[in-house]
C-alpha cells in the first residue's frame, strides 16, 4: 500500500454542544481548499511496571493527535471560520482579535492510496478537532518561483462521549463514495437525484410500462412516493397508493381519452429534506 495524494480537506464547527452522554452535531462544512498535505502525529500517555527486573506491564493511552495540514490557498471565509475570527464579506477581510477562540469541530479529509495497481479513496473523520493559528511567511520573487502553501495546525482531541471515537477511517472504491461517507458523518448529506423519470408513450389495452427514479443519500436508506396529476405540475397532486419504490407501475387501465397522465415522486429520507422529481408525462395512444 502506498498512499500518493490528499484532497477534500473540510471542517464543521460544532452546532450543538457537546456531553459525556452524546456526540455533537455540526455545522455546515466549509471547504479548506485544495488539500496538499496532512501529517499525523499521535501523542500517548504511557506506563511501565517493573517487578523481578523484569517489564511486567505495559499501557499506552491515546492523548491527543496533531495534523499539520497544508493547502494551496485557504478561502478567508474559511479561515474566519476555523480561527473564531470575523469576516468581512463586503470587504473581504478578516479581523483577528486577541480574544478569538478556535472553535472545537470535526476535520475531514481524503487520502489517495494506491494497492495493487487499484486507487482506494481512504476517508479520514476527526470528531473533535482545534486548529491554532500558524506563522505565515513571504519571501521576493527571484530567478526562480517558490510556492508558499497555507499552513494549518490541527490539535485531534477525544471526544467527552467516550463512545465517540477520536478518529474513524473507511475505505472505497470511488471517490463520491468517500465524499459520501464523509458528508454522512457531517451530518452534511442530501438527497441527490441522479436519474429522472422520463415521459413515455403507452398502448392502451397493452400497458406493462413502468417509471423509475434513481437517488441516493449516502447508506441512508430512502422513501418514495408517487403522485398523480392532472397538469404538468408538482403542486397539488394526489399519492398513489402503493406506490413507494423507486420503480413505478403504469396502470393498466389507463385510456386514451383521458389522458396525458401525468406522475412525480417526492424522495424522503429522515433527518433530511425531501426532494421531488421532474414530471413524467403518460401519453396513451389506441391499440390496433
Amino acid at each position: 500500500m502506498a498512499g500518493f495524494g490528499a484532497e477534500y480537506a473540510r471542517f464543521a464547527r460544532f452546532a450543538t454542544e457537546e456531553t459525556s452522554s452524546a456526540p455533537p452535531s455540526y455545522e455546515s462544512p466549509v471547504s479548506l481548499g485544495p488539500m496538499v498535505s496532512g501529517n499525523l502525529t499521535v501523542t500517548n500517555a504511557s506506563g511501565e511496571l517493573y517487578g523481578d527486573n523484569v517489564l511486567q506491564e505495559k499501557v499506552d493511552k491515546f492523548v491527543s493527535a496533531a495534523i499539520a495540514m497544508e493547502v494551496t490557498d485557504c478561502p478567508k471565509a474559511s479561515l474566519a471560520e476555523i480561527y473564531g475570527a470575523t469576516y468581512d464579506q463586503a470587504e473581504k477581510s478578516i479581523s483577528y482579535s486577541v480574544d478569538d477562540e478556535p472553535p472545537y469541530g470535526a476535520l475531514s479529509f481524503i487520502r489517495n492510496i494506491l494497492r495493487k495497481g487499484k486507487e482506494i479513496y481512504e476517508a479520514n473523520f476527526f470528531p473533535k478537532a482545534q486548529a491554532a493559528l500558524t506563522s505565515e511567511n513571504a519571501q521576493t520573487r527571484s530567478g526562480s518561483i517558490t510556492f508558499q502553501n497555507v499552513a494549518i495546525n490541527w490539535t485531534v482531541l477525544a471526544p467527552l462521549h467516550k463512545e465517540t471515537p477520536w478518529r474513524i477511517t473507511a475505505e472505497f472504491d470511488t471517490r463520491e463514495g468517500a465524499i459520501a461517507w464523509l458528508d454522512e458523518k457531517l451530518g452534511a448529506l442530501e438527497i441527490t437525484i441522479t436519474t429522472q423519470p422520463q415521459d413515455v408513450t403507452v398502448t392502451e389495452g397493452e400497458i406493462s410500462e413502468t417509471l423509475s427514479i434513481v437517488a441516493s443519500a449516502g447508506s441512508k436508506t430512502l422513501i418514495y412516493q408517487w403522485y398523480e396529476n392532472t397538469t404538468k405540475s408538482t403542486v397539488g397532486g394526489t399519492p398513489v397508493s402503493g406506490a413507494t419504490s423507486a420503480t413505478f407501475t403504469i396502470p393498466t387501465t389507463l385510456t386514451k381519452i383521458g389522458g396525458p397522465y401525468y406522475y412525480y415522486c417526492v424522495v424522503s429520507c429522515e433527518g433530511l429534506e425531501s426532494v421531488t422529481s421532474n414530471v413524467a408525462t403518460v401519453t396513451v395512444t389506441e391499440g390496433d
